[in-house]
């Protein structure tokens, strides 16, 4: 039998793993200094999530835009 992972652990392990991303990519210049980890995690999560079928009939571009506002804001 698999032993299962604590959550928590593969969480951290996951945010860690982004944080170094980050921190080469705030070395380049890439990203604001101030992004931090879950906040550039939820910000895919947000942007990644089907919307509900009225949504995209009354707001076609919405999708566009919500990528273009958190690329915007992550520009140092």
């Amino acid at each position: 039998m698999r032993r299962r992972r604590d959550p928590t652990a593969a969480q951290d392990e996951a945010l860690a793993a982004v944080d170094r991303v980050l921190t080469v990519a705030r070395g380049a210049g890439l990203v604001r200094p101030d992004l931090a980890p879950l906040e550039l995690v939820l910000a895919v999560g947000l942007v990644t999530r089907p919307l509900p079928e009225p949504v995209t009939r009354e707001v076609p571009d919405l999708v566009p835009r919500l990528v273009d506002i958190p690329l915007a804001g992550m520009r140092p």
